[in-house]
């Protein structure tokens, strides 16, 4: 009588994780990026982008600064996938401000599949509370994912979670800062035109006089109806 055969279970596909920190400015995600990466074993690669129109530098390399004063060195790229010819080299690719990446999801999926382990910092929402897409299509491609909070910029005692976009007077430059929700909110409320220093809107009467009215909040503008034919 024949032996059975038995089958043996195809050998599955080494993928490694990916960590991903998302929080607003300040909230710590990028030294928890660098820590996560130390304490995973191996050779560790640090990329962050290079911002905007700013010319490409003679020399990739660059210094990532912390919060704790310490610094690391790294990668500078405007295209994440310029990091995947260097990969080979390193077990452990750790990626700082990664929502400037047009290409985060695939370059994430291809290092992983490489069997690269991957952690990624970046915001979670823009100054509007809005997704923001590089960091939205990656979501559903890594293992692990931590919500960073900070400490509120306007009353120091709310987690904050949210990005907010301020304009001083004093300066030419906006700055961002985190804040929690409630003084969210005062900020986005405080940016509407009050009652009082609004215009009025002239509306027309039916006898074709203009009267005036008063105009709400949401209504800053002045606006003239047409008359009536």
């Amino acid at each position: 009588m024949d032996a059975p055969t038995v089958s043996m279970p195809a050998a599955r596909a080494t993928v490694a994780p990916a960590y991903l920190f998302l929080g607003p400015v300040t909230s710590g995600k990028t030294m928890r990026m660098v820590r996560t990466c130390q304490q995973t074993k191996g050779k560790v690669l640090y990329v962050q982008p290079l911002y905007g129109t700013a010319p490409v530098p003679a020399s990739p390399l660059s210094t990532l600064v912390l919060a704790d004063s310490s610094s690391i060195p790294t990668y500078t790229c405007r295209s994440l996938r310029d990091i995947l010819v260097l990969a080979g080299a390193y077990d452990v690719i750790g990626i700082d401000e990664a929502h400037f990446f047009d290409d985060l999801a695939m370059v994430v999926s291809c290092l992983k599949s490489l069997g690269k382990t991957v952690v990624i910092a970046a915001l979670n929402g823009d100054v509007n509370l809005m997704p923001l897409k590089p960091v939205a299509d990656l979501i559903p491609r890594v293992n692990f994912i931590t919500l960073c909070t900070a400490a509120c910029y306007r009353c120091n005692v709310g987690k904050a979670t949210s990005t907010y976009r301020d304009d001083p007077v004093s300066t030419s430059k906006p700055f961002y800062v985190a804040l929690c929700d409630a003084c969210y909110q005062d900020a986005r409320i405080s940016e509407v035109p009050s009652y009082h220093d609004t215009k009025p809107i002239e509306m027309a009467s039916p006898m074709g006089t203009p009267k005036m009215m008063p105009t709400s909040p949401m209504t800053p503008t002045r606006i003239r109806s047409p008359d009536p034919m």
